[in-house]
């Protein structure tokens, strides 16, 4: 009976915590601070959570692993690694918005890094499986690695997804039963498919199989996506191991050519399949882009207006995954004597260049005329528009956080020498960089 009547106790005092948290996300501020409050964490929690996690939601648009991060934190226990990891982020975050280097020997993100790093590493050395918010752990770290190397222009030299892939393999007691833990898995590959592409390596092939592992989850466009991406990362590693050896056969040159056409292919398709109000609006002309947004980055005379943030950078992540399409079919024409395929390169050079194209004529939807820091949810930033459709009010605080966040994931793959773009554009997305480090993380 004693040890019922502790038990009680311990549970209504865990209940009692996690309604305190989550009052506390609701009581959150609309601006950031020029000083520091002294509760840094509480108040950098905050406004991480309010946001960048607690988003109006958009059933069929999957954001990634960050829209598991809610729920896994609020299960998970004090001592998990995962709470001073994603204060860790928080802290990054709101130093970023409030114009403090995220780098400073005292940052206080940087000492919960520290912490979270070690309490990570001791939760690593024992022998339970990794649960979801060991898993979150994991991904928030790299998530803080990669946001300080962005904000102090620094190389990464933080640990990489082999590691969650291999908590998510070697995990057996507990199964990934729920949604929340099969989305965390989608979340993963997304990450690991990202990094695949960026990096011209194939994708595990247990990572590949994942997807058997999350029957429960309704198969969204996002989803999709992220399993053509798949087929893309190991088509551009087998085209890269095969053009650069001199003496490859030009069947296999040939067989490369083919699947990088079909592949192609299955992208148009699951273009065409997309929800009627997902394919963008194009305008054009100073009464649908004022000239506050044309000066801030507008790179053709026209623009395109998305359902929302997210949906945009889905069409992105498209845009630039046929980018790799098209370059792959390029080199394998570059290898082949013309008699071995009608094929010339002209036509994808073309669709590479229209593909850039759409892909920068997102920017002003995405940043609007944001020069400078100012208020995350700054109201005043002004947007292209649509005759009788006004932006939700939602999309200016979405905007502030993720717009530059996302696109920068999608710019700098155009940057490289490689990709064949017309004079001037890449200096052009390159300023649009900058005008993204200055005022956003």
């Amino acid at each position: 009976m004693a040890e019922r009547s502790v038990q009680r106790r311990r549970n209504a005092a865990e209940t009692a915590e996690r309604q305190r948290e989550s009052r506390s996300l609701e009581v959150s501020p609309r601006s950031v601070p020029r000083v520091i409050s002294q509760d840094h964490a509480g108040y950098a929690n905050n406004f991480f959570f309010l946001y960048y996690i607690c988003l109006p939601k958009e059933p069929d648009v999957q954001h990634g692993f960050m829209e598991c991060l809610y729920p896994i934190w609020m299960r998970s226990d004090a001592s998990s690694p995962l709470r001073p990891i994603v204060t860790a982020v928080a802290g990054v975050m709101l130093d970023a918005w409030s114009q403090i280097k995220p780098d400073l020997p005292n940052s206080l993100s940087r000492a919960h890094y520290g912490q979270g790093v070690e309490a990570l590493r001791r939760r690593l050395q024992g022998t339970d499986d990794a649960g979801d918010d060991i898993i979150m752990a994991a991904l928030m770290l790299v998530m803080y690695e990669n946001l300080t190397s962005f904000l102090t222009g620094q190389r990464n030299r933080g640990p990489h997804m082999t590691g969650t892939t291999a908590m998510i393999e070697s995990r057996r007691q507990q199964p990934f039963a729920d949604e929340v833990s099969q989305r965390l898995i989608l979340g993963a590959r997304n990450q690991v498919v990202g990094r695949a592409i960026s990096s011209a390596e194939s994708v595990p092939t247990v990572v590949s199989n994942w997807s058997e592992r999350t029957t429960g989850i309704p198969t969204t466009p996002y989803f999709k996506l992220d399993s053509l991406k798949i087929e893309v990362a190991n088509l551009q590693a087998d085209a890269l191991r095969l053009t650069q050896i001199p003496e490859t056969p030009d069947g296999e040159i040939v067989a490369i050519l083919n699947w990088a056409t079909e592949l192609d292919e299955q992208f148009s398709i699951w273009s065409a399949s997309l929800p009627p109000d997902w394919p963008p609006t194009r305008v054009s002309g100073p009464e649908r882009i004022p000239q506050s947004v044309r000066e801030a980055g507008l790179y053709q005379d026209y623009c395109d207006i998305y359902r929302s943030v997210f949906v945009a950078n889905t069409f992105n992540s498209y845009y630039k995954s046929r980018i790799v399409l098209q370059m792959v079919i390029i080199a394998c024409l570059e290898r082949l004597n013309s008699e071995a395929t009608s094929l010339t390169t002209a036509d994808f050079l073309l669709s590479i260049q229209d593909l850039a194209d759409t892909l920068c004529a997102s920017i002003p939807f995405l940043l609007g005329d944001r020069v400078d820091a100012s208020r995350l949810d700054d109201t005043r930033v002004r947007f292209p528009s649509i005759p009788g459709r006004s932006l939700p009010a939602s999309h200016y605080s979405t905007s502030g956080a993720f717009g530059g966040f996302l696109l920068c994931i999608q710019l700098v793959e155009l940057l490289p020498p490689r990709v064949p773009l017309r004079p001037g554009q890449k200096q052009w997305i390159g300023g649009q960089l900058g005008r993204i480090k200055r005022w956003a993380p």
